[in-house]
């Protein structure tokens, strides 16, 4: 009899085992399977607008006024930037850590890389009637690998504008210290509780806190710019109350690069309306 309940005990443990490792597969499946869609949601709109320019351009290139041309161009051009970064969070998204070795790290301008990241937003800001209002002194430069640093300007931007209502502003500013810049990004959204804040950084986390509609989104955005950030020596975290209207701070450090800093040039306050 001791034995046969020994057996019946297994056998249970190894059918409960199974059955916990089908659940953990089909898990990783669903995922997977709304990871790629979601990516190609979004990889889907700048391209489209990429190809609509070129065809504009093939079209009517002969009677374009100089001015309209060159708007074109460098709607296109804003359009691959978007693209790379997009590409750039589902390369990322493969691996379970960012490589270091594959950060260059130099000086790179906040203020630029912030107006790049901007200027991608540009249409969505203004067809939402949005304020973005940045108050970032240009002639500070930061030790980071630019193109990663705008990938999680990127991620951080577009993360303000799906999670807070249309019409509603977005602050952006910097605090300064001898060592490192603290940027802090402030929307006007829901909030996040606290008790859900440190999954928000995990991978294929999302939260439930849209207000008017459901977010397309893999979850990958706020998980790859912490392994971003942590990569470059720096941090990331969030401020929130959870109270409605108060909305959140998505705020990270980076070392402040010794590098000789202008200060002649004016200080970046940018408004997209």
């Amino acid at each position: 009899f001791t034995s046969q309940c020994a057996v019946a005990l297994e056998n249970a443990r190894i059918t409960i085992e199974l059955r916990a490792a089908y659940e953990h597969q089909k898990e990783r499946d669903r995922l997977k399977d709304e990871f790629i869609i979601t990516a190609s949601h979004e990889l889907r709109t700048p391209l489209t607008a990429v190809q609509g320019y070129i065809e504009l351009l093939a079209t009517y290139n002969s009677t374009l006024e100089p001015d309209v041309r060159s708007d074109f161009i460098a709607k296109a051009h804003r359009g691959c930037d978007e693209l790379t970064l997009l590409v750039g969070n589902i390369m990322d998204a493969s691996h379970v850590h960012i490589d270091a070795e594959n950060i260059k790290l130099r000086a790179v301008s906040l203020a630029e890389a912030l107006q790049h990241v901007l200027e991608i937003f540009e249409a969505t800001t203004r067809r939402e009637h949005r304020t973005i209002q940045v108050d970032i002194p240009a002639d500070v430069r930061v030790v980071a690998d630019n193109l990663r640093l705008r990938q999680v300007l990127l991620n951080l931007v577009s993360n303000a504008l799906k999670y807070s209502p249309a019409g509603s502003p977005i602050e952006i500013s910097v605090g300064l210290d001898d060592e490192q810049i603290t940027l802090g990004l402030h929307d006007h959204g829901l909030g996040v509780p606290p008790e859900d804040q440190e999954r928000l950084f995990e991978r294929f986390v999302r939260l439930e806190r849209d207000i008017n509609s459901p977010v397309r989104g893999a979850g990958l955005g706020l998980y790859i710019s912490k392994q971003l950030i942590e990569a470059m020596s720096g941090r990331i975290w969030i401020e929130s109350t959870g109270v409605p209207t108060e909305g959140s701070i998505f705020a990270f450090t980076l070392k402040r690069s010794k590098v000789s800093e202008k200060p002649q040039r004016p200080r970046l306050e940018h408004q997209e309306v």
